[in-house]
């Protein structure tokens, strides 16, 4: 519990009787993660990457290095129109060969970088492009690899990626998918964030989880925290929600006994 808890409470500004948890997924800026257009990011980027290595060493294009985009565009774009019947009969072969472009690029980048190691540009500031730019080609030649290898194994070799091995974007390679069961959004894509706020609206706890756990386990960790500085008949006040009302017939009912645990719909 930080300082100004305990200070809102002396003061008075709090009263400290309540406290509501919860849990919430800020989403991170990102397409819906497909296998075809994570493919067709990395041909994209990696390509735009080595064109401004080019540029910064002054060339109009780097030498061994083939422009892939609108061959992985159109393969993409193929993809993406295929009916549920064509994916069936078609989409092996159009993966294959994207994937193969991909791999292409990917190698291509790679020589790229190697042959420039001890190049220098005209100037400081040419130098320091150069520097950066050689540094993100890297950085999205290994993300590339992955998308490369999760491609390969799901659609190629059928086997079913464990979700924490999923790479859902490469421009956010943080980023969690998120089941909570929701109807709208069954779905999502970001961070789960877990919330506690007193009755007052005053954010008292917040820690961004890694992965999807389940919210149970945080109910009881939550009750710990607030008991050194809240009244000795403060009270727990947890938002229901359909994975949370689990929690009345099990973790809750070993939690804060001084002032018991009680359940309430919240404010939605």
């Amino acid at each position: 519990m930080s300082w100004w808890w305990r200070r809102a409470v002396d003061l008075e500004l709090e009263d400290g009787r309540q406290l509501r948890v919860d849990t919430t997924v800020v989403q991170t800026d990102i397409h819906h993660p497909t296998d075809n257009t994570l493919l067709w990011d990395v041909v994209r980027v990696v390509t735009r990457l080595v064109g401004r290595l080019a540029e910064a060493l002054g060339r109009r294009r780097i030498k061994g290095f083939r422009d892939r985009t609108r061959s992985a565009r159109r393969r993409m774009l193929e993809i993406q129109r295929m009916t549920t019947r064509q994916r069936q009969e078609q989409q092996t072969g159009t993966y294959r060969e994207l994937i193969g472009i991909a791999e292409e690029v990917l190698q291509s980048a790679r020589m790229v970088l190697r042959n420039t190691r001890k190049t220098h540009g005209r100037d400081m500031i040419a130098d320091m492009v150069i520097a950066e730019t050689r540094k993100e080609i890297e950085h999205f030649c290994s993300l590339g690899a992955r998308v490369i290898d999760q491609s390969r194994r799901r659609v190629l070799n059928g086997e079913q990626v464990p979700t924490a091995e999923k790479l859902y974007s490469i421009f956010e390679p943080h980023t969690d998918l998120i089941k909570r069961g929701k109807v709208q959004t069954p779905i999502e894509f970001g961070h789960k964030v877990f919330l506690a706020e007193s009755a007052r609206g005053l954010i008292t706890q917040y820690e961004v989880l890694d992965g999807n756990p389940v919210d149970e386990q945080h109910v009881i960790a939550s009750l710990k925290k607030p008991q050194a500085s809240l009244r000795p008949r403060s009270r727990l006040v947890w938002r229901r929600s359909r994975v949370l009302q689990r929690a009345q017939r099990g973790v809750v009912q070993t939690g804060w006994r001084q002032g018991g645990v009680h359940p309430t719909t919240g404010r939605h």
